[in-house]
């Protein structure tokens, strides 16, 4: 796992998709903590975070689309497919890689958190609240890019795909306020990420909400595994 793992994270610093990711998400992480809390009248942190999440519906398919995709359209999927190794060690280890990236990406944009506090409007732990429910949503949104790439052989396609997918688990919400009946209403609880953010938006670390995260992405984890396990010795 440990071979994987470094194999991915040199594959993101040798090209240029880590510094793309990192790069726009400062970007538009940067305007909204000027547009919302340095100019506008909120200063909380988390208003800026919960307005930069429909970014990771465009950025994380960019993050995760050449995990399985582009080893699979090249062939060189058979050389750690053949390798001594489980076949949850290699999908753990690319599914890390893609979470460290992301991780990076959210700790460069704490300096904006670390403002807040400076000025007394927030404490330091609502704002670590608010952040690792924001990891948390971005875990989510990696493991089922993971999983669409890993049944791909395109990273294009891999990346639409896991736009679309991610875009409806955003927009889980609207199918509420829509009035779509006690059926979608079910279904919107169980998809929408952004619903179960909302706590800690308010400084509230929800054990409840953690579990469904971690739930979530174990879950397209283990599809991953399974998808790969079915190729792997076909």
């Amino acid at each position: 796992m440990k071979a994987i793992f470094n194999k991915e994270i040199k594959a993101y610093f040798l090209s240029v998709h880590a510094y793309i990711f990192i790069g726009v998400f400062l970007l538009i992480s940067g305007y909204y903590f000027v547009a919302y809390n340095l100019m506008g009248e909120n200063a909380e942190i988390g208003n800026m975070l919960d307005n930069t999440i429909v970014s990771f519906v465009f950025l994380i398919p960019i993050l995760t689309m050449r995990l399985f995709a582009d080893e699979k359209h090249t062939g060189t999927s058979s050389v750690y497919m053949s390798a001594p190794l489980k076949t949850w060690q290699i999908v753990i280890g690319k599914y890390f890689a893609a979470c460290v990236v992301f991780t990076a990406a959210v700790l460069l944009s704490l300096f904006s958190g670390l403002v807040i506090m400076a000025e007394g409007v927030q404490t330091a732990g609502e704002i670590f609240t608010v952040y690792v429910g924001y990891l948390l949503i971005g875990y989510c949104f990696i493991s089922v890019g993971m999983f669409v790439s890993s049944a791909s052989e395109s990273q294009l396609t891999a990346a639409i795909i896991s736009f679309g997918v991610c875009f409806l688990l955003y927009l889980a919400d609207w199918l509420k306020e829509a009035g779509g009946g006690k059926v979608l209403d079910f279904i919107a609880d169980i998809i929408s990420v952004a619903g179960h953010y909302e706590k800690f938006l308010t400084g509230v670390l929800s054990v409840a909400d953690i579990c469904y995260f971690l739930s979530f992405a174990a879950l397209f984890v283990f599809f991953t595994v399974v998808k790969t396990e079915s190729e792997r010795y076909k």
